[in-house]
């Protein structure tokens, strides 16, 4: 069977990216491809396949690696030739600047472990490695099988394995890409690899990300932030917390402090509310200064409820018998802030619950502010009645009743 004309623009393709990686100069590669196009492709196509030809060879990365020491053989126009009237010191620092060209190519060309065919003893140039005898390498991606759920991943590793290739990327990255493909995602890699043999990394990403990212990942993780919430009572704080800040990262977020501090509140366990609510939160914390004192409320809590199960019978000491259970610690810069504001008065739990369910300041009742925001300072735990005297006296005018009806 004949060949066909992209059978033949494959063919030049492939061998000019060869060619980019074994010469000194574009000129040469440009030459190459102009004998080669004479001697096996049908003069009807030769011109019009060449020229598309070297105008894909240009946007591939090798090509920017190549001096150029001639003008394009597409433009019919001959060997730039030495001007006699020419300044010799300009010969020489030409001819200076020339070889100093071809000593960065050939680096380059040694460093990539290639052949180059277009040394010669006077132009190659020995190259020490210093580099150290260890180096860490990445391993090897998981193939991708085409699972969507799993390209986020496939392509954040596939990326941070081509950027350890260094130089070689631009000559290796498509191959390795596609010899990571499995299954159905392989079949569609063969047939977009077939059809752009001088494709870049770039491209191929760009047709990957069309079939299997997800468009809608983002608003997705959005909605979820929205109406995440602790349902599960023994979820912990710190399970929580990572599930919290990955959702926001997800959903491009992160940076959203103001609406994240309000809304990770609000997802909190009621218990854990309940302790929250009265604490005075500055402006300038961040989402983890707040998780964090979240997290330490939740380690004081199991604490308390600890001892509470260890000690039957008993009532657990509390440190500071004046305080309410949510009354918050205001500690700022190390230094104990003294509250001259006049105090709420101490409210039952139940009312506590009523004005939660309404809305309110759980702290004084009103509208429009949050217990944080309160003009009232923290109330405190009224003192607890002496009740053992009136329980003795009732028990002498029991005993004397009783006596006077025996008699």
């Amino acid at each position: 069977m004949s060949e066909t004309y992209n059978d033949a623009a494959r063919r030049l393709g492939e061998y000019g990216i060869e060619l980019c990686t074994s010469n000194n100069n574009r000129s040469d590669v440009r030459t190459e491809l102009q004998n080669l196009a004479t001697t096996s492709v049908p003069e009807e196509w030769r011109e019009e396949l060449l020229a598309h030809v070297l105008e894909r060879l240009t946007t591939h990365p090798s090509w920017a690696t190549l001096p150029e020491a001639a003008v394009a053989i597409t433009n019919n126009e001959a060997y730039p030739t030495t001007d006699s009237n020419q300044d010799p010191q300009q010969e020489d620092m030409g001819e200076t600047i020339r070889r100093l060209v071809e000593a960065q190519v050939q680096a380059y060309v040694a460093s990539m472990g290639l052949p180059n065919h277009g040394a010669t003893p006077s132009t190659s140039v020995q190259t020490v490695d210093d580099r150290p005898s260890k180096t860490m390498k990445l391993p090897d991606v998981g193939k991708f099988s085409g699972n969507r759920r799993a390209y986020r991943t496939f392509k954040s590793q596939m990326k941070d394995k081509l950027r350890s290739m260094g130089d070689q990327e631009a000559v290796l990255g498509v191959a390795y890409m596609f010899n990571r493909l499995e299954g159905q995602a392989a079949q569609v890699g063969l047939s977009w690899k077939d059809r752009n043999p001088m494709g870049t990394t770039a491209q191929f990403w760009d047709f990957l990300d069309e079939l299997y990212k997800d468009s809608l990942f983002e608003e997705r993780s959005r909605q979820k932030l929205q109406t995440i919430t602790m349902k599960k009572s023994n979820q912990s704080v710190e399970s929580f917390n990572a599930e919290f800040i990955q959702l926001a990262y997800d959903a491009a977020e992160e940076d959203n402090t103001k609406n994240l501090k309000t809304r990770y509140m609000s997802a909190l366990r009621p218990d854990l509310q309940d302790k929250m609510v009265s604490v005075d939160i500055p402006d300038d914390w961040d989402l983890q200064s707040l998780m964090a004192r979240v997290l330490a409320v939740e380690v004081n809590l199991r604490r308390s409820k600890a001892l509470t199960n260890g000690t039957f019978g008993q009532h657990t000491r509390r440190t500071n018998p004046d305080s309410m259970d949510w009354e918050p610690t205001r500690v700022h810069s190390g230094k104990i802030e003294s509250d001259n504001r006049p105090r709420a008065e101490w409210q039952t739990q139940e009312v506590i619950n009523q004005r939660r369910a309404a809305n309110v300041c759980l702290r004084c009742g009103k509208k429009g502010h949050y217990v944080s925001r309160c003009n009232l300072a923290p109330a405190k735990r009224p003192e607890k009645v002496q009740v053992r005297s009136a329980i003795a006296e009732v028990s002498e005018t029991d005993d004397s009743t009783n006596e006077g009806s025996e008699n």
